[in-house]
């Protein structure tokens, strides 16, 4: 029996290995191939960005003449999703199913993993790239100091906001509850907030963060090969994942 068990982890491994690959392959695929259709989100994105970079000041004057404990108390949101505490929470989850035989609880950690990974590359590729100053250093929306690696310079886009938004939307994809895929963006969301209230991003650094976590998150959820998982909370405050077998 163990060396059964022994023998299907270690294909499961194998297995979720390969599948993580080849997800990234694909989303490599996908950014290189300018399709019509490309062309059009990158335009709208674009265009969104744009749009929140105009009224980045006032967003932020808002956020910060309009504090209170409440506030204060859920904006700590981003110190749980998309801190490093999620990564830990999802190769918990990972190897709990693995262990376990959960496929469901695997496969569900796996996908998440994938869409905070491929989504962090991309992210930290960009950031750097950009150098643009956070709003904490005082040095207003339109500085950019490109090929920069410091923390105080790299506020384009939300790292954050990035991750929680691919996640999210990776896990909505694997779902048919309209109750949970609202828990899961309106979770994201929460996050992209904080980050502008905690004065850690501008509002198109937060824009440019959910667009591009939300594009990856699709692209990882939609390469998964099981699209009926179904995910719902239970009165014990434990996620039940089921993935019909018929």
């Amino acid at each position: 029996m163990n060396l059964f068990l022994s023998a299907q982890v270690t294909e499961n491994i194998k297995t979720d290995i390969k599948h993580f690959g080849n997800s990234g392959k694909n989303l490599w695929n996908s950014f290189t191939k300018f399709e019509a259709n490309t062309n059009i989100k990158i335009a709208a994105s674009l265009l969104l960005i744009g749009s929140a970079y105009i009224v980045d000041d006032e967003v932020k004057n808002f956020s910060q003449n309009n504090r209170s404990k409440f506030a204060d108390n859920l904006f700590k949101i981003d110190d749980y999703y998309g801190d490093p505490l999620t990564l830990i929470a999802i190769g918990t989850c990972y190897s709990i199913g693995l262990i376990g035989g959960n496929d469901n609880l695997r496969t569900s950690a796996l996908t998440a993993a994938e869409a905070a990974f491929y989504s962090g590359v991309v992210t930290s590729l960009i950031k750097s790239s950009m150098g643009r100053s956070r709003p904490y250093v005082n040095k207003g929306k339109s500085e950019f100091n490109p090929i920069k690696f410091n923390a105080a310079e790299t506020a384009f886009p939300s790292g954050h906001t990035t991750i929680t938004f691919a996640i999210s939307t990776a896990l909505a994809e694997q779902t048919n509850s309209s109750t949970l895929k609202i828990v899961l963006y309106s979770a994201a969301t929460l996050v992209g907030a904080a980050r502008i209230y905690n004065n850690a991003h501008w509002f198109s650094d937060v824009v440019g963060g959910g667009l591009i976590g939300y594009f990856i998150g699709k692209h990882v959820g939609e390469n998964q090969s099981n699209k009926n998982v179904h995910i719902f909370p239970t009165t014990n405050n434990v996620i039940n994942i089921l993935i019909p077998l018929n």
